[in-house]
């Protein structure tokens, strides 16, 4: 296995095993604040940016032998649906009064950006080869 395939793998088992944590300690954290709303608001926001991230790792990991060009389009691709979900998501739960939208919001971010220090922390960390054998 080559290192860049190594990292990807390791950044899509950590990012699950961390979101596996976070998802149960968001929803309790939004239950101390807001009650059952800010439990709900967090498990969605936390939800949604666990399926936003793990479906890049996803398309990423399945896509890394393809051409270059051809990669691109998968990923360009899979970015403008996974936008589109998410907007359809979230209209759909935009007049719905269960949840805390501001905990939706907070715990989407954390979870996006605590991913995205985890991914950044193993590429630097990776060996990976500019070119490959």
């Amino acid at each position: 296995m080559n290192s860049s395939a190594a990292a990807l793998k390791k950044m899509a088992l950590v990012g699950f095993l961390i979101a596996a944590l976070a998802l149960p300690l968001a929803t309790l954290i939004g239950f101390l604040i807001h009650d059952s709303a800010g439990a709900y608001g967090a498990a969605i926001g936390m939800g949604l940016s666990v399926v936003f991230i793990g479906l890049t790792s996803v398309t990423a990991l399945l896509t890394m032998k393809l051409k270059t060009q051809t990669l691109g389009l998968v990923v360009l691709t899979s970015w403008l649906v996974k936008i589109v979900l998410l907007l359809v998501v979230l209209a759909s739960l935009r007049d719905a009064d269960f949840y805390h939208r501001p905990t939706l919001l907070a715990s989407m971010l954390v979870g996006l950006v605590g991913y995205l220090t985890i991914e950044a922390l193993i590429v630097q960390r990776s060996r990976i080869l500019y070119v490959e054998p």
